[in-house]
């Protein structure tokens, strides 16, 4: 690079003439003031006087000077400086302030960490969060299929630290359910449940009492142990260590299944409600036929103690019909508003000819509802229902709070429809609705929504997107939040082994998988499920940096695995 260094001494008086007397040494404008620009360089001026003079002083020492250098008065911000993300310094002067974020396609070998099952079938990976224990934070990894069921805590989990690949014997506590069949730890939460501004944690399973002559069919479940923070390193199973223990009755009128759970103020009584849900659910008395309405109850104010969902709920809501699914999927969200949570629920077989398989996702707003508990359907309280375009589309088998995607403050809902067809069976799809556009109540489709991702067009049927999905929060920094989408059968390399997509907010109409417009996309290993889980927005290796943990329960047999993903720190 040339340098032209401008001399300032001994100079003789200006000439008359156009550019004279206006405090410019470059005479060869058109004598308009730019305010005492004394070297007339590129700086912007209020003239239009065409400067000979380049301003090339490297005033840092850095080897670059102005305009190649976008702060010329710092030795580390130049074109060949490492950018650094997230602090706020366009370092290397390409034109933006890096975020550190996910960025192209990963597989499991660029996991920095692994959590392994050592059961056959007891599939760890089936829930994930992030608790605070007594001794500090931790990963809790449920293994719900295992018999039982039990929760994993380890709290060394820092892969960065060179403790890369660990098996539930690592654990530094373990809570098993209270009895065979609970398969305890198929559903977790957390959230201040008792309002002491510590984070609580809830367990979910089915429950495993059974009754009369249908014992070999029928069960009272579910059960939900509720253990209030900081988690206690020296208790010994989920019954002695549960403040709260919520059990589904103990007649034989109904049967629970799948469970979901949540925790937010619905009723209005600006307190935390606990909203369970089982798709399978039965109401048939006395016959071995599943027939599946599915129903969710909600217990108000706090609860605490022994609770039974048979006297205790204060609201109690099933589907339908027989195969409607109801709770499937679960989520709260302030829909219409009013800033009270509504409860947004699937019913994945709800609606249509094909009952088994349609799909609708209503929206209830509980704090209008003055009851004494009794069920009542979800065709009688729901405000606003969204009913699936295709007949084996299963919408509503997720619901997710994905924080708010358009950037109009409020927060915002997506739907994963994994029986949705596009190019193959089964491929998935998942459809973003802006709750800032929603009525307050009436009837929508699939086909109002303001965006919608498409599954694996090409390669085996089945890829199943949208069988999880989770927020991310705003990870490339554009004002617009980003979530996590999993597609359990997606192919990788000719085998179904589950991908998961982190999806940017901001985007409308169609796009698919595959096409070019995702932030990232993470590949399973070949039958391991991979996606059925996930941990997201949360920093899991202590680097200060939102990472990302994924479940694949069907790896190795059943056994299960977690896998860990470090955000990038460069």
């Amino acid at each position: 690079m040339i340098l032209l260094l401008l001399v300032t001494g001994c100079l003789p008086p200006l000439p008359a003439g156009p550019g004279a007397g206006d405090g410019d040494t470059d005479v060869s404008d058109s004598g308009i003031s730019d305010g005492g620009d004394t070297d007339a360089d590129t700086d912007a001026d209020s003239d239009t006087d065409t400067d000979t003079d380049t301003g090339a002083d490297d005033a840092d020492g850095d080897g670059f000077s102005v305009p190649d250098d976008c702060d010329d008065t710092d030795p580390d911000v130049n074109p060949d400086a490492t950018e650094i993300c997230d602090n706020g310094i366009d370092d290397n002067c390409d034109g933006r302030a890096t975020p550190c974020q996910f960025d192209g396609d990963y597989g499991v070998d660029d996991a920095v960490g692994t959590v392994s099952g050592q059961t056959t079938n007891g599939y760890v990976g089936s829930s994930l969060a992030v608790v605070v224990m007594d001794t500090g934070p931790a990963v809790a990894v449920g293994a719900g299929w295992d018999n039982q069921g039990v929760v994993w805590f380890f709290q060394d989990f820092s892969p960065s630290d060179g403790s890369a690949d660990l098996t539930t014997a690592d654990a530094t506590l373990s809570l098993r359910g209270e009895a065979t069949g609970d398969q305890s730890g198929r559903a977790m939460a957390v959230a201040d449940v008792d309002g002491d501004g510590h984070p609580d944690l809830l367990v979910g399973g089915y429950a495993s009492t059974l009754l009369g002559s249908i014992a070999t069919t029928r069960t009272t479940g579910p059960i939900v142990h509720i253990v209030h923070g900081p988690i206690p390193s020296s208790a010994d199973d989920l019954y002695t260590a549960a403040d709260v223990r919520i059990t589904g009755g103990t007649t034989a009128t109904a049967t629970y299944g799948h469970i979901e759970l949540d925790v937010a103020d619905v009723m209005g009584l600006r307190r935390a409600d606990v909203i369970l849900s089982f798709h399978t659910f039965s109401d048939a008395a006395g016959t071995n036929a599943p027939v599946n309405r599915g129903g969710l109850a909600v217990l108000a104010d706090r609860p605490a103690g022994e609770l039974d969902l048979e006297t205790d709920a204060d609201l109690r809501i099933e589907g339908e019909s027989l195969g409607d699914g109801l709770g499937a999927g679960l989520a709260t969200v302030d829909v219409d508003g009013d800033g009270i949570d509504d409860i947004v629920v699937g019913g994945h077989g709800a609606g249509g000819a094909d009952s088994s398989s349609h799909g609708t996702v209503y929206v209830v707003d509980a704090s209008d509802y003055e009851g004494d508990g009794n069920i009542v359907s979800i065709d009688d309280i729901a405000d606003l229902t969204i009913e699936a375009s295709g007949a084996t589309d299963r919408l509503g088998f997720t619901v997710a709070d994905v924080g708010d995607v358009d950037g109009d403050g409020r927060e915002d809902i997506a739907i994963g429809a994994d029986g949705s067809i596009y190019g193959q069976p089964d491929a998935g799809e998942v459809l973003v609705f802006h709750t800032g556009g929603l009525p307050a109540s009436g009837a929508l489709t699939a086909g109002d929504a303001d965006f919608r991702l498409q599954g694996q067009e090409s390669g085996r049927s089945g890829g199943r997107l949208g069988f999880e999905i989770v927020p991310a929060g705003d990870v490339d920094h554009d004002g617009h939040d980003d979530f996590y989408a999993s597609g359990i059968w997606e192919e990788v390399a000719g085998t179904a082994s589950g991908r998961v997509h982190l999806v940017p907010g901001g985007l409308t109409g169609l796009l698919g998988v595959d096409d070019d417009g995702l932030l990232a996309t993470f590949s399973g290993a070949a039958g391991t499920d991979f996606g059925v889980s996930m941990i997201s927005n949360r920093d899991l290796t202590g680097d200060g940096v939102a990472d990302l943990a994924v479940g694949a329960w069907s790896w190795s047999t059943g056994r299960g695995r977690v896998y860990a993903f470090a955000s990038p720190t460069w």
